[in-house]
């Protein structure tokens, strides 16, 4: 055992400020959050708060010690406590200035010079103290670390350790976190949130915009410090916007904190490292090498990671500086180094396209003025990343190369155009697309005419001449393109096309087939705009719930690749919501709705916008806003006139607005929107069934029932079959009022054959007042759509009031639910675990208490009473 040395003898003087909490700093935000992380390590011996310079360990700290009525020992650790005859006198000053330690517990703080061990006695019952060592860091001594490492091993059950550091201590952690005695807050906790740095922002007396508040997030990624220093230089700022567009780390007060905070502390050869790995927003340990020449580069990172600088790992293998830090680093190299700055932006742009990272090689080029190298890559790879997805960085990509460097390269202005009309600009896609048969007017390459013949049906679509649309894409040679990338989008857009015509089996052959391809070849973002469509057609086909099912797969899929905000979900959220609206599931309509009008803002063709317009005002129509809803609705008409439209579209559209305007009162209304069916769908069944509508609202029973009859006959085709389901209904209802109540059972029953394998629930809810006592003498023994038949009754208006309770004991209850099926009393009895005869007792108490005389008539009135 080492030599031991006794800290009481001789006693150095501690500073008072060195063991004193500090005083009051500015108070931390609303971050009731981290106190109660704090807290959550109440039952662990140790806490480790780590993070980088300016996260607010200190300040966090000393607004939590305030709030504890627990004794709290502070002590600052400074370079001189790499001396343990320093560093322990100033833990027993602390610990004794609590008043809650006995001297016979201070007294053992004495520390082997190697080696050796150390017990720390309990003191009578008493307080638990937290001791907290405060800038942590700064002890690299080993001695005094394997003292520290000492009262960690043996700490006694009255001490709880609070560490506080700017990285990781080189201590024997990992013992603490196998045996859950370490609780630890790190940097990611640290970051102010929006919420947070809004109130930091008040309090500074600023109130930033939501898109000012979110570029300041993105900028300082919520480290503190930088949030304060944007703070108080916005309090000086008239123009909250101008500055912030121009904040970055070489800002004065910021460039200042990283030089003397982070920076001063790196050896020269790790600030060269630094500077010259700045000229990439990410990078590998093989990319810093080729930047740097250094084959350690992988260490390096390593030790940067263990350090002070604010650096963060992105998966395995990728690294990235703070934005801030990184700004700042690339600042200082263009004025230090600037001619190295173009040859590092080579390299790196090299490496990337090595690497097959199109995007970052481009920006690279850029970066480095090498703008043919730019166009070159661009030139390869603009085509697949639009057909990827990422039109819009292609886009911003074509946006910084002057536009007589796009115009020398043909492949550059095809993709220009495909990004435009990824992106629903229309008039730069014609443009392009202009400007590439003037200069490639007959290209040799069958690829490219079959590209530039799918950007032309793309603009068909998108300007609503589906015919010309149809035409283009039924040219496109997809043989000859033998099962590859752009084999799946001409088929894909074929199929689109065939479905905005209402050729719904054509439209879902063709974008299976291009599914099936993307998802063979991982094209994910073709994939998910076929999962979109084939959504929208199980709607157009009225199999709600398959539409509800693909929508909501569709529009996960979108999501888990950030697309969730484009056009290429509306069709999904579109489908989705009007699925939801006839299942009678309101929320969820209402939450696609609000999804499907978000996607379409000036990037959708009529149909998507159109549809979004749609499931809109009838969802909003079913909260109650019926008069608001049906404006809506005609002026969503009015701007489609004189384009075409999804005829399934249109009719559901029809039949939606013609109900709301006559609920309204507005019978001229309707009669409009009977007028634009008639253009729309003539001599379809919905025109028959309209007119039907608008008579029976004045009063013409006979007209009406004389104008339902071709519809349902078959002698008149709906374009959508839930359009039936309101014939039958309406049907149901003038024969209910005529007292022909057998023709009316008739109507129900053909209403519920049709709507049951459908889920279609509105429609009795909506279009069949008055008719539910009706509905149950009728659909009693529905056989397979009895479980439907039950879910049409739990929506389905009660115009009368409530009838009398009926109180049933449990087995009464469980014979009741078994009594609408198909059973023998011998297989009900055997299901129950009772006699025939017991069954047949429980049968008669139930037949008297609802005053019925057979079991049909119980079913009846089991179901107006809401029993069943």
């Amino acid at each position: 055992m080492g030599e031991r040395r006794d800290l009481r003898s001789p006693e150095v003087r501690i500073p008072s400020e060195k063991i004193a909490v500090p005083g009051t700093a500015p108070s931390p935000i609303g971050r009731e959050r981290l106190y109660d992380a704090l807290d959550a390590g109440a039952d662990q011996p140790v806490t480790l708060l780590s993070a980088p310079a300016g996260y607010g360990k200190t300040m966090l700290l000393t607004a939590w010690v305030r709030r504890t009525t627990s004794p709290v020992a502070w002590v600052r650790i400074d370079g001189g406590d790499n001396d343990p005859r320093h560093l322990w006198p100033a833990v027993r000053s602390a610990l004794r200035a609590t008043g809650a330690v006995p001297d016979q517990a201070l007294s053992c703080l004495a520390v082997p010079d190697s080696g050796g061990h150390q017990e720390y006695p309990e003191h009578p019952a008493g307080p638990r103290v937290t001791l907290v060592l405060d800038g942590l860091e700064a002890l690299t001594d080993p001695l005094a670390l394997h003292g520290l490492e000492l009262l960690l091993r043996h700490q006694p059950g009255w001490l709880r350790l609070v560490l506080a550091a700017r990285r990781d201590p080189p201590l024997p952690l990992y013992r603490l976190r196998l045996v859950d005695r370490l609780h630890e807050v790190h940097e990611e906790a640290l970051r102010f949130s929006e919420d947070e740095a809004a109130e930091l922002l008040l309090q500074h007396g600023l109130v930033l915009a939501p898109r000012e508040l979110a570029r300041l997030m993105r900028l300082t990624e919520g480290w503190p410090a930088a949030l304060r220093l944007a703070a108080a230089r916005l309090r000086q700022e008239r123009d909250p916007s101008a500055f912030l567009a121009a904040f970055t780390g070489d800002e004065r007060s910021v460039a200042d904190y990283l030089t003397g905070e982070i920076l001063s502390r790196s050896p020269p050869a790790e600030r060269e490292f630094l500077l010259r790995t700045s000229v990439c927003e990410r990078l590998t340990a093989d990319l810093a090498g080729a930047l740097t020449g250094r084959d350690d580069a992988a260490a390096v990172l390593d030790g940067l990671h263990r350090g002070d600088v604010l650096i963060s790992r992105s998966g395995s293998s990728w690294h990235r500086y703070h934005p801030l830090l990184r700004s700042h680093l690339y600042a200082e190299l263009r004025r230090r180094r600037a001619r190295l700055v173009p040859g590092l932006h080579r390299a790196a742009a090299d490496w990337f396209a090595a690497h097959d990272l199109p995007v970052e090689a481009v920006r690279q080029a850029i970066a480095a003025s090498d703008l043919p190298r730019a166009s070159a890559l661009l030139d390869r790879h603009g085509t697949g990343l639009v057909l990827s997805g990422r039109g819009g960085t292609v886009r911003r990509l074509l946006g910084e190369l002057p536009e007589p460097a796009l115009e020398a390269e043909p492949g550059l202005l095809l993709a220009a155009a495909l990004a435009d009309l990824d992106a629903g600009d229309t008039v730069a896609g014609s443009r392009h697309l202009a400007l590439h048969a003037r200069s490639s007017p007959r290209p040799h390459d069958p690829r490219v005419r079959a590209l530039r013949q799918i950007a032309h049906v793309e603009r068909a679509r998108m300007h609503g001449s589906l015919r010309e649309a149809l035409h283009i894409a039924e040219e496109i040679p997809l043989a000859a393109l033998d099962g590859d990338d752009l084999s799946a989008l001409a088929t894909a857009d074929r199929g689109m096309v065939h479905v905005e015509l209402g050729h719904l089996a054509q439209g879902k052959a063709d974008l299976e087939s291009a599914l099936a391809i993307a998802v063979r070849r991982g094209l994910d973002h073709l994939t998910a705009q076929c999962m979109s469509c084939l959504a929208a057609v199980a709607a157009a086909e009225c199999g709600f719930a398959r539409a509800a099912h693909l929508g909501e797969q569709a529009a996960r899929f979108a999501t888990a690749h950030g697309w969730e905000r484009t056009a290429l979900c509306a069709p999904a959220y579109e489908a989705a919501a009007w699925a939801e609206l006839q299942r009678s599931e309101s929320a969820a309509a209402e939450r696609y709705a609000r999804l499907a009008r978000q996607s379409v803002r000036g990037q959708a063709g009529p149909s998507m916008e159109f549809g979004a317009r749609l499931v809109g005002a009838v969802s909003a129509y079913e909260r109650g806003l019926q008069y608001e809803r049906l404006l809506e609705l005609r002026r969503a008409w009015a701007a489609c006139a004189g384009r075409p439209l999804m005829p399934e579209l249109a009719a559901f559209a029809a039949v939606a607005e013609v109900e709301m305007a006559l609920a309204a009162g507005r019978r001229a209304w309707a009669a409009e929107a009977l007028d634009r069916a008639r253009f729309r769908l003539d001599g379809s069944a919905e025109t028959e069934v309209l007119e039907a509508s608008v008579l029976a609202a004045g009063g013409h029973h006979e007209a009406a029932r004389a104008a339902l009859r071709h519809a349902l006959d078959g002698s008149a085709e709906p374009v959508v079959v839930s359009t039936l389901i309101e014939a039958w209904l309406l049907e149901a209802r003038l024969c209910a009022a005529h007292g022909e109540q057998p023709r009316a059972a008739h109507a129900l029953r053909e209403a519920v054959d049709l709507a049951g394998p459908r889920q279609a629930l509105r429609p009795f809810r909506v279009s069949a007042p008055g008719l539910r006592h009706l509905f149950i003498r009728a659909l009693t023994g529905a056989g397979p759509l009895e479980p439907f038949a039950s879910e049409v009754l739990r929506v389905m208006p009660d115009g009368t009031g409530p009838a009398p309770a009926v109180v049933l004991t449990p087995r009464e209850t469980s014979l009741l639910q078994r009594l609408p099926s198909l059973r023998t009393m011998d297989e009900l009895a055997a299901d129950l675990f009772v006699s025939v005869n017991t069954l047949k007792t429980h049968l008669r108490s139930i037949y008297r208490k609802l005053q019925v005389s057979s079991r049909r008539e119980a079913v009846v009135a089991a179901r107006e009473r809401g029993l069943l």
